[in-house]
């Protein structure tokens, strides 16, 4: 985008974010709009966020997290197995 930002914050909890922006921190990439917060979508299509899953195949899942799973496989390659 021609610049460079300067980080002075990094967090990993998405919920911590509205109130450092809220607080003039400064501005973030959020997933959802936040109530209170301007949002500006981003357009440039090549902007992605790697995300990963991972279970313990030596532990049984809960049914809720084992639905979960099944669905983010189902919808990524067609299948849950």
């Amino acid at each position: 985008a021609g610049f460079v930002p300067r980080v002075a914050f990094e967090v990993d909890d998405v919920s911590v974010v509205p109130g450092f922006v809220a607080a003039g921190l400064g501005v973030a990439v959020v997933p959802e709009p936040v109530p209170g917060l301007r949002l500006v979508r981003l357009t440039d299509s090549g902007a992605h966020r790697d995300i990963g899953l991972a279970w313990s195949l030596e532990r049984r899942l809960l049914p809720s997290a084992d639905l979960f799973r099944r669905h983010v496989l189902e919808r990524h390659w067609g299948s849950a197995d």
